[in-house]
């Protein structure tokens, strides 16, 4: 066998081992990535979102924390995420009606001109409306919870919450009442699962 045609052997040889190897690697990426929900995502994860609060905002965000919430039997986490300058938190409430939303603005009991004695109010009667920018929002359900910030039991906190819904324009106004007495009033809408993309 002449040495040109050992040569063009190896060549053809160490060419298809190549595309074998790099087939093979690409395949194992795609199947990492596709593996990916977001039950599993953790700090440090890229997401993508779209079409996200009232300006329908795009935008890429870096998973700061991971959050878990606690009440009777039921648990959901919330994923803590940094997009430039801005917070948002994603909540999921995993199972078969899995649910999803973000908060994109923090206001004050102030800004939505309620004051505590209205809550306790609408917590007693099971009833009661806010009114902010022109939309209405009815009272869904109050009570009690457990917070775990990172997740961690040692960082366990209770709060009591408020939670109200605008039918009209599916929007939440979720109020949170902590220990050191302070109310955290957050603005959240319902998401889907096509509205986010896990990078990693």
């Amino acid at each position: 066998m002449s040495l040109v045609i050992i040569l063009v052997l190896i060549v053809l040889c160490a060419a298809a081992f190549m595309f074998f190897f790099r087939e093979k690697k690409t395949i194992q990426k795609t199947e990492t990535v596709v593996g990916l929900t977001i039950e599993n995502v953790k700090k440090g994860a890229a997401l993508s979102f779209t079409g996200i609060g009232p300006q329908l905002l795009d935008f890429d965000a870096i998973v700061e924390k991971r959050h878990t919430y606690k009440e009777g039997s039921v648990t959901w986490f919330e994923l803590e995420c940094m997009a430039g300058g801005a917070t948002y938190w994603l909540e999921v409430v995993p199972g078969e009606d899995k649910k999803l939303s973000v908060t994109y603005k923090k206001v004050s009991l102030e800004d939505i001109k309620v004051s505590a004695g209205d809550l306790y109010e609408m917590d007693e009667n099971e009833t009661g409306t806010i009114r902010y920018n022109s939309i209405e929002y009815s009272y869904v359900d109050s009570g009690e919870a457990m917070y775990l910030e990172d997740s961690l039991e040692d960082k366990a906190e209770g709060y009591y919450y408020w939670d109200f819904e605008s039918k009209e324009s599916k929007q939440y106004i979720n109020i949170e009442k902590w220990s050191d007495g302070k109310f955290d009033v957050s603005l959240a809408e319902p998401v889907n699962e096509s509205q986010i993309t896990i990078f990693s």
